[in-house]
């Protein structure tokens, strides 16, 4: 990584030839584009910075932003910034692209507060910003789940209220990315209905014609609160409207209707879209149906449906391979689960900790501890993390299979790893430990857990009221319900 880079004279002497012959003032208005496409890499980019600022007269604004555009597209932020600010020291005159890509690098960096203080350097400089502006300060305070934040200036712009002292600004329309950045943000949330109010806005006000995404956001927030009826009216609306819906808005309400177990329904709409309007069904929506089909029980036809998917050109993907060992587990297959990862890793897919705590899992709910252990340690090998799911598993299944010194030393190796117990890993862990008649631990176990500040919830309550019953402690089972309402 560069740092603090010196201006030299010796760029002829340099192992980038290509961009010596353009470095003079002239050269740089003559080659107004060749130069910059033969920026290949940060060393390039930072060399032809030296020779242009070593220039008299400088080159113009327009060239500097051009390098901050290559470097910017090289994903490299941290280092556009540095250039901007070397840019600022020089005395380059700065204008609205430029500071429009400073303050979308520092938005891609999450540090959008920064791009808020290179906002109010537009002002004192006389600089108007731009709507590429906004909605780059918009999508950083997204980004960063400062909502609320996003709204309140967002308002602002809508009354054209934003200014400075001594500084007038022109009135700034916002266009339709700045309203699906706060719609993605409230879905996000899980704010729906605010979402679902605001969208209804865009269209009644006029404020913007929703475009596929501020659709598909939409619906896609509609589907997380299972509101599949009204998905489907969205999906009717784009199309009056004049907006064909795309693979994304079909495969949400598709994906939906199957977790809800409404198959029928999700095969007619993916007929519709295959049939009627001719959009291609993708690996979220073959996946999707094959879950669907899995979590009833159509082996056979979700086995078709893979078949169907590989005929069609669509590989499966981890997601895909995840579903078909999630659905194997629940049904008790857990060897069928097991080929399904061997399959993953002949083809080259490496399953996901969500693949391999399915399977532990699976094998955990059997009681064969021996075969969930040798997959855990596999998965490690491998490079996976185990995360609290993973030990939470492991946990369900020593307390199940009464080997409590197991579930022990787990419990605390799950501190030593710096994770944090969850309620679910203290309840388990409780009611283990009420199985084999350690009541009083169980007790004490409850009790740090309030220590924690991780608050029991009713399945707790309820294991610690069975345990105390269980081990003829029922007194204190009634005097437990009443203390704790």
């Amino acid at each position: 990584m560069r740092g603090n880079f010196l201006i030299t004279n010796s760029f002829l002497k340099t192992p980038f030839p290509h961009l010596a012959s353009l470095i003079h003032s002239n050269s740089f208005e003559q080659h107004p584009q060749s130069i910059y496409q033969k920026v290949a890499d940060l060393d390039d980019a930072f060399n032809l910075f030296d020779q242009m600022s070593q220039t008299r007269p400088l080159p113009s604004v327009v060239k500097f932003t051009q390098l901050l555009q290559s470097v910017t597209k090289m994903k490299n932020y941290s280092h556009s910034i540095h250039l901007f600010k070397k840019m600022v020291a020089l005395g380059v005159p700065l204008n609205e692209y430029s500071m429009t890509i400073a303050i979308k690098c520092c938005c891609q960096l999450y540090r959008t507060n920064d791009a808020f203080a290179l906002l109010g350097f537009c002002f004192r400089r006389s600089i108007v910003p731009n709507v590429f502006i906004f909605n780059a300060l918009l999508d950083g305070l997204v980004h960063e789940d400062r909502i609320l934040e996003a709204e309140i200036f967002f308002k602002k712009l809508i009354k054209q209220k934003l200014c400075e002292p001594n500084v007038v600004t022109r009135s700034i329309v916002p266009n339709v990315f700045i309203f699906n950045a706060l719609l993605d943000g409230l879905v996000h949330e899980d704010r729906i209905l605010e979402a679902e109010i605001f969208f209804k806005k865009l269209i009644k006000q006029k404020l913007c014609e929703p475009n596929v995404v501020t659709y598909s956001t939409m619906i896609k927030g509609l589907c997380k609160i299972g509101n599949n009826v009204i998905a489907i009216q969205l999906l009717r609306l784009m199309d009056e409207r004049g907006c064909r819906p795309n693979v994304v808005a079909y495969s949400t309400i598709i994906d939906s209707l199957c977790k809800d177990k409404m198959i029928v329904d999700a095969f007619k709409l993916f007929k519709e879209m295959v049939f009627q309007k001719g959009i291609s069904p993708n690996v979220i929506t073959y996946s999707s149906l094959i879950d669907g089909l899995c979590s009833l029980g159509r082996w056979d036809e979700a086995s078709k449906m893979l078949q169907e998917m590989s005929d069609v050109g669509i590989s499966p993907n981890v997601q895909t391979f995840s579903i078909l060992v999630d659905a194997f587990c629940k049904d008790g297959k857990v060897e069928e689960a097991e080929n399904v990862i061997d399959t993953m890793l002949e083809r080259g897919i490496v399953p996901n900790i969500v693949t391999y705590n399915t399977l532990i899992d699976g094998y955990c709910l059997r009681g064969e501890m021996s075969k969930a252990k040798t997959i855990f340690d596999s998965m490690v090998f491998r490079g996976l993390v185990p995360d609290v799911v993973t030990y939470n598993s492991l946990l369900n299944g020593y307390c199940k299979s009464l080997k409590i010194d197991e579930a022990v030393d787990l419990f605390n190796e799950i501190t030593r790893k710096g994770l944090k117990h969850d309620v679910v890993t203290y309840s388990t862990m409780i009611k283990g430990l009420f199985q084999v008649g350690r009541c009083g631990d169980a007790r004490k176990l409850f009790d740090e857990m309030h220590a924690k500040g991780q608050m029991p919830n009713q399945l707790t309550y309820g294991i610690i009221l069975e345990g105390l019953c269980n081990n003829h402690q029922d007194r204190r089972g009634i005097i437990f319900v009443s203390f704790n309402g």
